[in-house]
């Protein structure tokens, strides 16, 4: 049997570094994942898939990833259950993280900018044809 997903989307909001009660690292996350348009459709759709990645995985997602930042991740779908504050019995359905894969390249906003080593240049340098080696 497989279990295995691939998405590409954008975060829906910052991620938050958790800690569960036995210190494990976890965040949990929603990716904005297109639909495909079809033909009769002229609005954009999309699904908002709940996600959970642990450990060093986690700390390292939540360092880099920020909100709306296009990313690749790969995973299974978990399913569970719970009982709510009210005792009403709550699924869920979500994708745990394995990997994940920037896919856009935004730099930090403290990264100092570059600068282009040329831009001093106001003409090019005058040369003879005498000065040309062909």
């Amino acid at each position: 049997m497989i279990n295995q997903v691939v998405l590409i989307g954008r975060l829906t909001k910052d991620p938050e570094l958790k800690q569960t009660q036995a210190g494990i690292n976890y965040a949990w996350f929603s990716l904005a994942v297109d639909r495909p348009r079809s033909s009769h459709s002229v609005e954009d759709k999309a699904d908002f898939i709940d996600c959970v990645i642990w450990r060093e995985h986690a700390v390292a997602f939540c360092k880099y990833v920020q909100k709306g930042r296009l990313i690749a991740i790969t995973g299974q779908v978990r399913t569970g259950k719970y009982d709510d504050a009210k005792g009403q019995r709550v699924y869920r359905t979500n994708v745990e993280v394995n990997s994940f894969q920037f896919l856009d390249s935004r730099k930090p906003a403290t990264m100092p900018q570059t600068t282009d080593p040329f831009a001093s240049e106001t003409a090019p340098a005058a040369m003879a044809e005498d000065d040309l080696p062909f």
